[in-house]
């Protein structure tokens, strides 16, 4: 039988608890983003020209337990 992992963080810019993929949201030293606050941070960044963050598609999503890393 196999299970799912999902991390539970605080937003490093927000501070809003959300649950994520570990080895797939977006983060930087540790500090992982939650999806609204990646997808704010595109926004901006496409404006000043600047390419967007990728977003995995399974970020936000559980991560079957063999794929724990």
């Amino acid at each position: 039988m196999s299970g799912y992992v999902v991390l539970t963080t605080t937003c490093g810019v927000c501070g809003k608890m959300f649950h994520c993929n570990p080895n797939r949201v977006p983060s930087k030293d540790n500090q992982a983003f939650c999806h609204e606050c990646v997808e704010e941070a595109n926004l901006e960044r496409v404006k000043l020209g600047m390419d967007a963050h990728p977003i995995h598609p399974e970020a936000y999503k559980p991560l079957p337990e063999q794929e724990l890393r």
